[in-house]
Order: C-alpha cells, then sequence, then structure tokens
C-alpha cells in the first residue's frame, strides 16, 4: 500500500515538518515555513485541519497537470457526454475553435484535484458543494493547468463540535496564464486531527 502522509506542526518555532511515506519506507521532505500572515501564499502543506486553515490563506498548488487527448476522451465516454465537440476531431475543427474541446467538467474536477494536497488531503470529511462555477477561457488538449487556492470563509459546525465547514476559492490557469476555471467549494473539515477525544484522529507514524 502507498501512504501519502502527515504534516506535524511545530508553532511554538514556527514551522511545520512534512513527512512523506511511500509504501514502507519514510522521506522527510524540507522544512517548510509556517505563515505568520493568513494572507501569505502558502506551498506543500499537508493534512490542514480545521483549525488550521484561516481565512485569507492562501496556496500555489505543484505540480501543474498537462491536459491530454487520453484524459479528455476517457473522461466524455466515462460519464456517457456524446457532445461531439469534445470527442469528434472532424467536427470540432469545424467549430468556434477550431478543435476538440476538453470536456470542462474535466477542468472543474481536475482544478479541485490539484488543490486536495495541499488543503483537504485526509481531513476533510467530504465536499459539501460547488458554488460560482465558472469557465471563462476554454482548455484545449496539450495545455498545462496551474491552480491557487484561498480559504474565503470558514464557521464550526452548529450541531457537531468535531468539525467545522471550510469554503475554499479555487482559481485554475493555463500556460498563458488564462483562467480556465474558478469555483467555491465547501469542504467538512476535521476540526482537530490531534484531538485524542475525536472519532477523527490521526496516529502519528514514527
Amino acid at each position: 500500500p502507498i501512504f501519502i502522509g502527515e504534516v506535524r506542526t511545530n508553532l511554538a518555532n514556527g514551522v511545520a515538518d512534512k513527512l512523506v511515506f511511500v509504501s514502507r519506507f519514510k522521506v522527510h521532505a524540507p522544512r517548510l515555513a509556517w505563515p505568520k500572515n493568513p494572507g501569505r501564499a502558502v506551498k506543500n502543506i499537508v493534512w490542514k485541519d480545521f483549525e488550521e486553515l484561516e481565512v485569507g490563506l492562501t496556496f500555489e498548488h505543484e505540480p501543474g497537470r498537462t491536459v491530454t487527448e487520453t484524459d479528455n476522451l476517457l473522461f466524455t465516454a466515462l460519464t456517457q457526454n456524446p457532445q461531439p465537440l469534445h470527442l469528434d476531431a472532424e467536427f470540432a475543427s469545424q467549430s468556434i475553435h477550431g478543435r476538440i474541446l476538453v470536456n470542462s467538467i474535466f477542468t472543474l474536477g481536475l482544478v479541485v484535484g490539484l488543490s486536495v494536497a495541499d488543503t483537504t488531503l485526509g481531513t476533510t470529511l467530504g465536499n459539501l458543494g460547488f458554488d460560482r462555477t465558472t469557465f471563462p477561457h476554454p482548455v484545449f488538449i496539450g495545455d498545462t493547468i496551474r491552480v491557487a487556492s484561498k480559504v474565503a470563509d470558514r464557521r464550526a459546525s452548529r450541531s457537531k463540535p468535531d468539525r467545522g465547514i471550510i469554503t475554499f476559492e479555487h482559481t485554475g490557469t493555463n500556460q498563458r496564464g488564462e483562467i480556465v476555471c474558478s469555483c467555491r467549494r465547501g469542504a467538512m473539515m476535521i476540526e482537530n486531527k490531534h484531538d485524542r477525544r475525536s472519532p477523527h484522529t490521526f496516529t502519528t507514524l514514527d
């Protein structure tokens, strides 16, 4: 099995230690600066719970992802979408785009997926919904998508004290810096992953 692991934070020293577990080998990644300013962009800090996700915290996610013909073809076929703009190169060549247009639902999934490692990996209890989803520019085969995210809102659950709701704003851009997708995502998050009274507590692996 593959375990992609935990981040242990030491707020007193203002740092976060990122540990990644692949099979049975433990790899210590470089120490990462813990953001003292919630408005500062953060890269590659994982396993964040509700208490750590402050409003204004932003992320620049790496790596990006280049969209392939196989990505678009398989996703469109698996979701039973017969739109020829996504499947028929001859048809698409006669459209305003002049070529195959990547399925926008794949684009949305990719944008959210690229954000997971830094935001909700292992600490979300599920997505609550998506809002204000837009696709300002099209995505074509061969485009490389990168994503940035921001914590837009947060509130504690009124009925369950072991969890809270975080609203993320995700923005995906292509290699030309054009926005290809933006959305707001509501996520139900574990309140505190180190609270042993919680049924969602994570065990430290040493």
